[in-house]
């Protein structure tokens, strides 16, 4: 369980980075709201992984 844990932790830090280098990337340069996109769906894909695995080791 621990080891999940720290999964999770990490996951949420990288998705906590990525946001920031987002905003910062946006605050530079505003014609970019394609990547914005492509970003906010690699996201959600994340975060859609984090649940399903975390169904499946409840599961198991």
């Amino acid at each position: 369980m621990d080891e999940s844990l720290d999964i999770l932790i990490s996951y949420m830090l990288s998705l906590a980075v990525m946001g920031y280098v987002v905003l910062v990337w946006v605050s530079i340069d505003h014609k970019i709201w394609k990547w914005i996109l492509i970003s906010l769906g690699v996201v959600i894909y994340l975060i859609l992984l984090m649940i399903l695995s975390a169904i499946i080791t409840k599961s198991c």
